[in-house]
């Protein structure tokens, strides 16, 4: 009976090799895998506990403490000696103390009306020897009232002359009144007061027109709501050259904010944007510039020719602003809010740079408390970032980072450098 030939140890050497090889790459493309799902949970387990956030959570983004993890571990490369130390925040000031929750004082600057209680006269006979008492003192309670809005009439009566004399000896007589002095609409039915109440109301107080007017009609005036929308209109146009000025002011500012908001346009049905404009300490004015569509022409024709500082977004139609000769400030609250969604997927880093931005936010609110005039030094990249290393590109790697819009907001940028653009200039002045 004839024995099976065994296979010589070369082919068995070559085809255990062979199969290791093999292995070692089946093994490293699971390994692959597990980290891209891995990856895809955890961005997706981001996204849940952001919009759990959203929906049931605080919608403060502030991180309590002095110092943000402390006893996290640096994985970083150590810090070189000769590199300055961050500084810490600034020395403030005793806080005010808080106001407690019993009742406080009433204003003293409200008018009061006295209303006293007094006894009978059968009440101030003394009960023992039926004489009568004398006061010596009295005991004053003060309560809040309100009495409600009323609407009435002014008359305005033009006294009318003329000469007897004249009109005696046949000659005219020479009749003079005065003119009527001047209203924001001639010959209205709505006085100035009136009228300031209803722009008030509507655009200070949110109050519609179609409210306002069941509150006129249940205080005695009906008038229809397409009668109050042209009065304001009117009014609009009374007030255009104040609106002018105070865009002049506005554009005179050393530095201002803007941003836009989505309106809903009836006519045509679209939507419009709403841009505001806000002015420096020397020129405290809040401006509206409403566009149809969300184009670089509107804030390119309101702000042409403006060569100063331009605290907003990082919209590109703010482009040929800049290009122009302003200069765009970045929004710390903007770059903060990247940090703040990585908390999770990355805690070293990002409590890090939270950190140092509430260490600019500390020196903002020293400056404010205090009163100085003027705006924080700029800061562009702060050198201890780079010295320590963790002033490196955030990677896109992580749960947050997985979020396709912040991608693209961030475009990894450093962390020193929230602005989109390269030669932006981020102040701590700035929360958005």
């Amino acid at each position: 009976m004839g024995m099976t030939p065994m296979p010589a140890p070369e082919t068995d050497l070559a085809a255990l090799r062979a199969e290791v090889v093999h292995l070692r790459r089946v093994n490293d493309e699971l390994l692959a895998t597990v980290a891209e799902l891995r990856a895809t949970i955890e961005g997706q387990q981001a996204q849940i506990d952001k919009l759990a956030r959203l929906a049931f959570g605080r919608k403060s983004e502030r991180v309590a403490g002095p110092t943000l993890f402390d006893q996290v571990p640096d994985s970083g490369p150590p810090t070189p000696a000769d590199s300055p130390p961050l500084p810490g925040p600034p020395p403030t000031s005793a806080k005010p103390r808080r106001r407690g929750h019993g009742r406080r004082t009433l204003p003293a600057d409200l008018p009061r009306e006295r209303v006293e209680v007094d006894l009978t006269e059968a009440e101030k006979a003394c009960p023992s020897c039926h004489r009568t008492r004398v006061r010596i003192g009295a005991d004053v309670s003060e309560r809040l009232d309100y009495r409600p809005a009323s609407l009435f009439v002014r008359q305005t009566v033009r006294l009318t002359y003329a000469c007897r004399s004249c009109e005696r000896a046949g000659e005219d007589a020479r009749v003079g009144r005065p003119p009527l002095p001047p209203e924001p609409i001639p010959r209205g039915t709505a006085a100035a007061g009136l009228l300031a109440h209803l722009i008030v109301s509507k655009y200070c107080d949110h109050l519609p027109l179609y409210r306002q007017e069941s509150i006129l009609a249940r205080l005695g005036w009906e008038v229809t709501r397409s009668t109050l929308c042209d009065q304001l209109t009117t009014c609009a146009g009374v007030l255009g050259p104040l609106y002018r000025l105070m865009c002049d002011r506005v554009r005179a500012s050393a530095s201002l904010h803007t941003d836009d908001t989505l309106v809903p346009l009836l006519a045509p049905r679209r939507t419009a944007h709403a841009w505001v404009y806000v002015g420096d300490a020397a020129n405290p004015y809040i401006v509206f510039d409403l566009s149809v569509g969300r184009s670089r022409d509107a804030p390119t024709a309101f702000l042409n020719g403006y060569t100063g500082f331009v605290h907003a977004d990082g919209y590109a139609g703010y482009n040929p602003v800049y290009a122009a000769g302003a200069r765009h400030v970045g929004c710390w609250a903007h770059a903060r809010r990247y940090f703040f969604d990585a908390r999770l997927s990355d805690p070293e880093r990002s409590h890090d740079a939270l950190a140092r931005i509430r260490a600019l936010y500390a020196v903002a609110d020293d400056r404010q408390r205090r009163g100085r005039a003027g705006h924080p030094t700029p800061v562009r990249r702060p050198p201890e970032l780079a010295a320590s290393g963790r002033g490196r590109r955030v990677t896109s790697r992580g749960r947050v980072a997985e979020h396709r819009h912040i991608r693209q907001a961030t475009r990894a940028r450093p962390v020193g450098l929230p602005d989109e653009r390269p030669d932006g200039v981020a102040r701590p002045a700035g929360r958005g």
